[in-house]
């Protein structure tokens, strides 16, 4: 069993989605909210990744299942057939939340939002 308590292994995020003119204005367009959790640090601790996610949210906990299904700490076999890419680590980012104001909907805003998650937390 880890050391503390589960919830060290997850890093919420949250901030504003800005747009920026070519003047460097900023125009806010919306917001957004994620956790990272650090499975490969759970599983280096000897922490369930079950008990990591559970002491987020019970909803948290139901993605548990479909993410790892029988396989934890691997991710389950539907994950794999959907995943092309190559992976040298289990982490996760869990977007809870992209908030677009509506008049600012349609532009593909949040898409390059999550886009820019991936990449980030890759």
């Amino acid at each position: 069993m880890g050391v503390g308590e589960p919830d060290r292994l997850i890093y919420p995020y949250c901030g504003e989605i800005l747009g920026v003119d070519d003047n460097d204005d900023r125009t806010y367009l919306g917001s957004f909210r994620a956790h990272y959790i650090d499975v490969t640090r759970a599983i280096n601790e000897r922490e369930s990744v079950f008990d990591v996610m559970d002491c987020l949210s019970a909803s948290m906990a139901e993605y548990f299942k479909a993410i790892f299904g029988e396989n934890s700490p691997c991710f389950s076999d539907e994950v794999g057939q959907v995943s092309d890419c190559v992976t040298d680590g289990y982490n996760l980012l869990i977007v809870d939340r992209i908030e677009i104001l509506p008049q600012f909907r349609g532009q593909r805003i949040g898409l390059r939002v999550l886009r820019h998650m991936m990449v980030r937390f890759s």
